[in-house]
């Protein structure tokens, strides 16, 4: 539903006070052809007083312009409809061929003032123009019937060709400035894609970045550990025999840094995403798994019901997604069981993670999911997991909810809508 009260653009305005401006020359124009024409001085002093009131109301909004919007411009229309009607009336009525300037106001207030006013600007110019028909000053030069009908061109065909040759230039000149505003709105509106676009890409580059810190964040903290032992060790000078497992890790973490380094340079040319796909959720239980082994894997708990579903999207950040509130799930109830599962309609799926830990402080869940905020202690997370896989669902038009309660547990649910047909 349209706004009663819009404010309206500097160039809407400009162009109705212009209009205004041209809509009284042509009043004044008709007064001067009525005094050569008309015999009838209270239909003179008649149309001269509706011309006043006119004069004023041109004055008033010229001069109060930054006061008006959308309102306000349809009542001063509908005052035109009344103050062109009663010239109308003490010119000729129906016959003046300047009765075609009704349609200007209805023109006017399809552009400026929204559907419900411009059909009630229709609707009173249809009534008065129909009134004019029944009750008007006779005006016998402009009567199509009248004395001069004989003539090829009367003064009645005379003026209509004028009043249509001034309603045709008015139209012209001001559709053409609508036309041009548009075309430069459009060009507007270009240019503020081309710089939204130029943001995702820097958006993507970001998330990119963060999600290399993230992954790689885990693997060098354990490779530092490892070191910091062998060093131990070495210092000790315990036999080397006994450093082959730390160097196994190490080497093994090292490997791993290679290979996320890898999939990202990789990546780093198409940032649009990912194609979306059909993925069984066992798939990606038993991915989440093999990447979490050693850090409480063997704690993810899932429904049978749930291995038998799959999830449709993008399979990479799904899983990191699910695999970053996973860990989370598991670093923060120690020892206790994480439960995953998944529900799916013909629109929308949901995957839940759900962990019986502390739970979060009802004060600071509201900043879960910014970046680089963590509830772990120093040393042990960026604040990057909860983030990236909020920014991952809401690109594929989902969101992600944080439901906690103290000293019961989190649950990260995973809204997102499925983007194909089933």
């Amino acid at each position: 539903m349209e706004p009663e009260n819009k404010m309206l653009s500097s160039a809407q305005i400009r162009w109705f006070v212009q209009f205004r401006w041209l809509e009284l020359l042509t009043q004044a124009l008709i007064f001067v052809l009525l005094t050569f024409l008309s015999q009838n001085l209270m239909a003179l002093i008649g149309f001269g007083v509706v011309l006043l009131v006119s004069i004023a109301v041109t004055f008033v909004v010229t001069f109060r312009s930054k006061l008006l919007n959308q309102k306000i411009i349809s009542l001063v229309l509908l005052l035109d409809i009344i103050i062109l009607a009663l010239m109308l009336y003490f010119s000729g009525g129906a016959n003046n061929p300047f009765s075609l300037f009704f349609i200007t106001q209805v023109s006017l207030g399809a552009i400026l003032v929204g559907e419900r006013w411009t059909w009630l600007l229709a609707i009173v110019s249809s009534f008065c123009y129909g009134l004019l028909f029944i009750f008007s000053v006779e005006l016998p030069a402009l009567s199509p019937h009248g004395h001069a009908g004989h003539e090829p061109f009367s003064l009645h065909l005379q003026g209509m060709w004028l009043a249509f040759s001034i309603l045709a230039a008015t139209q012209a000149a001001f559709f053409t400035k609508i036309v041009r505003a548009l075309s430069e709105r459009e060009a507007e509106l270009r240019e503020l894609a081309l710089k939204a676009q130029r943001s995702e890409r820097l958006a993507a580059v970001t998330a990119l970045a963060a999600s290399a810190a993230h992954e790689l964040n885990t693997p060098l903290s354990g490779i530092k550990l490892s070191a910091e032992e062998i060093v131990d060790k070495l210092e000790q000078k315990i036999d080397l025999n006994v450093l082959k497992e730390d160097a196994f890790y190490i080497l093994s973490e090292v490997t791993r840094c290679s290979e996320i380094l890898k999939r990202l340079r990789q990546e780093a040319g198409d940032l649009e995403g990912q194609v979306s796909e059909e993925i069984s959720f066992e798939e990606i239980v038993s991915e989440v798994r093999a990447r979490l082994s050693g850090k409480g894997a063997e704690r993810i708990k899932v429904a049978e019901t749930a291995l038998e579903l799959s999830v449709h999207g993008p399979k990479r950040p799904l899983i990191e997604a699910i695999c970053a509130l996973t860990k989370n799930a598991l670093e923060s109830a120690p020892g206790a069981l994480v439960k995953l599962s998944v529900t799916r309609n013909v629109k929308a799926q949901q995957v839940l993670i759900k962990d019986n830990g502390g739970g979060i402080a009802p004060d600071i869940i509201g900043r879960v999911g910014e970046p680089f905020f963590t509830t772990k202690e120093g040393g042990r997370g960026l604040g990057l997991g909860v983030f990236l896989a909020r920014s991952f669902v809401e690109k594929l038009g989902g969101s992600l909810g944080i439901k906690s309660e103290l000293g019961v547990g989190t649950e990260a649910i995973l809204n997102f809508p499925v983007t194909h047909a089933s």
